[in-house]
């Protein structure tokens, strides 16, 4: 079984790979292609994560085997019934704004994770289920100008 990749590992081999989504954005749309489907095969995910999805290039192949731990571990993580699941976030030490940014990242990836595990628009939802994605919505617009992320690292 393979396993989760840690964040920069991925965010790295990810850009090498020149991917149209980073880390957590990958991770994100997962996740929200899981909770609209219930079920997300490996090869459809890796192509909404690339444009062109070529096993003959060496970043893409290496990309894809942390692409593939993350996808494993994912499942697992969302059928524990402890309740044992983590976004893939950069960890504490990281910079607010690099926290920042990965979160409205995820978020973006996770809400357009729901249209493409099929979730309609019309769909009807319970309200705090369509609150949860607005605040979603609202989160993935979130960012820090530079000297409120200067300001706030240095407290």
């Amino acid at each position: 079984m393979a396993e989760r990749p840690e964040f920069h590992s991925l965010q790295q081999a990810l850009s090498m790979a020149e991917a149209e989504l980073l880390a957590a954005e990958s991770h994100g749309m997962l996740c929200g292609m899981y909770c609209a489907s219930g079920n997300v095969a490996l090869e459809p995910w890796l192509k909404q994560v690339f444009e062109v999805l070529d096993f003959d290039t060496t970043a893409i192949r290496d990309a894809c085997q942390l692409l593939v731990g993350l996808h494993e571990n994912t499942k697992l993580q969302l059928n524990d019934a402890e309740a044992g699941f983590e976004l893939l976030l950069p960890d504490d030490g990281a910079s607010l704004a690099e926290r920042t940014e990965a979160l409205a990242e995820w978020c973006h990836g996770f809400v357009y994770g729901l249209a493409a595990g099929g979730l309609k628009r019309e769909t009807e939802l319970p309200a705090d289920t369509a609150e949860l994605i607005a605040d979603m919505i609202t989160i993935s617009r979130a960012g820090l100008d530079e000297s409120q992320a200067d300001e706030t690292n240095k407290n």
